[in-house]
C-alpha cells in the first residue's frame, strides 16, 4: 500500500516581493517539527513586485501571495490527502478577524 502523503505551502511576502513554496511530505511525519519532517519541493516562485503592487498593503500582498500559489498549483487544493499552509498570521489575521488580533502586536505587524 502506498504512503499516503501530505500537500504543504508556505507563502510570504515582502515589500517588493513574495513567494511561495509547495512541498509533499510523508502524513506520518506530520507529528514532527517542520525542521524534522522529510519535505520534498514540488514548485517554487519569487517575483518582484510590479506598478501597482507596490501600492498594497503588506496583508493585501500576503493574501496575493497565497492566491498566486494556489492558482499557479491548482491540484494543490483537490487532493483528497492532508493540505497544510504555512502564513504569516500576524499580517493576516487582521483581513480575516479584525477584533481577534493581538493588541500586543506591533503596529506594522497589524
Amino acid at each position: 500500500m502506498k504512503e499516503a502523503i501530505a500537500s504543504s505551502a508556505c507563502v510570504n511576502a515582502s515589500l517588493d516581493y513574495y513567494g511561495g513554496i509547495v512541498t509533499q511530505v510523508p502524513s506520518a511525519q506530520l507529528h514532527l517539527p517542520l525542521e524534522d519532517q522529510a519535505h520534498t519541493l514540488l514548485y517554487f516562485h519569487s517575483k518582484p513586485l510590479t506598478g501597482s503592487q507596490l501600492a498594497r498593503s503588506i496583508p493585501e500582498t500576503e493574501a496575493f501571495a497565497l492566491i498566486d500559489t494556489v492558482l499557479r498549483v491548482p491540484n494543490l487544493t483537490l487532493r483528497t490527502s492532508e493540505f497544510c499552509l504555512f502564513v504569516d498570521h500576524a499580517n493576516l489575521i487582521y483581513m480575516f478577524d479584525p477584533k481577534g488580533r493581538d493588541q500586543s502586536t506591533t503596529p506594522h505587524m497589524r
